[in-house]
């Protein structure tokens, strides 16, 4: 029997539709060619059917919403769907679990089976199985010049009072005395008012990082901080309203 060859018309049609469309369909868009030879083709150029195809509309604005702080299994009985389909959904949207939410999870399962997870952690007293040991001869030989040696300078340690900015915008510097950089601004505060208590961060008044005069400083409880950067701190008109700009752009997105 001969085969029908594949036009570069056909194959375009088929990159395009296959991954959303039913297999009837694709027998309409490719009449010349069968079912099975569609799909022996789909695979040979690496496409697959998506496995979110069968979602509404609504169903992923709901994954979006509530998958990354949702357990698979209450959110897939509110979608009415497999937690499979419901991972593999989650995974073409490149939507993730959000790692307080891991964390709160393993938290919970350590809370609820101790002996299970405790009997592999290292207790008080534990010592390494290597300890004492010394490392090979011939290894040291073979390695040996990877190691520092004595007086080396690495390549990025800076001098005394020599500073740089970080990514967030904070200045880095390496005080008289000390052997590593600190941040310049708590560094500052520290120098006039003692060490920072515990939960509490130093802050710009006037927003400028680089700004690390003593007049600019001022103390503040991390909790505080978290208020001011939430949107709990906006009058209730105002978070409806920041609220419903939100669901209007998912909305557009979508």
């Amino acid at each position: 029997m001969r085969r029908n060859k594949w036009t570069e018309k056909e194959l375009q049609i088929l990159r395009k539709n296959y991954a959303t469309k039913t297999k009837r369909e694709m027998c309409v868009f490719i009449p010349n060619h069968g079912a099975k030879a569609i799909k022996t083709m789909a695979r040979k150029v690496g496409i697959k059917k998506d496995s979110h195809r069968k979602f509404t509309p609504s169903q992923v604005a709901i994954l979006k919403e509530k998958y990354a702080n949702t357990s698979n299994k209450e959110l897939a009985g509110q979608l009415q769907c497999s937690e499979r389909k419901l991972y593999n959904a989650a995974h073409w949207h490149g939507l993730k679990k959000d790692l307080s939410y891991i964390a709160e999870g393993q938290r919970k399962r350590i809370k609820k089976n101790p002996e299970i997870y405790s009997k592999n952690w290292f207790k008080k007293g534990d010592a390494p199985q290597n300890k004492g040991t010394k490392m090979a001869a011939e290894t040291k030989e073979k390695i040996s010049h990877t190691f520092f040696q004595k007086g080396h300078i690495p390549h990025n340690a800076l001098p005394v009072g020599a500073g740089r900015m970080d990514d967030d915008g904070y200045v880095w510097f390496k005080p008289e005395g000390a052997r590593k950089v600190v941040q310049k601004h708590r560094w500052v505060w520290e120098q006039a008012n003692g060490k920072i208590p515990k939960g509490y961060n130093v802050q710009f008044r006037d927003g400028n990082r680089q700004n690390c005069a003593l007049e600019n400083l001022y103390l503040i409880s991390r909790k505080e901080q978290i208020h001011n950067n939430t949107i709990h701190r906006y009058p209730v008109e105002v978070k409806t309203a920041i609220r419903n700009i939100a669901k209007i752009n998912k909305l557009i997105k979508n």
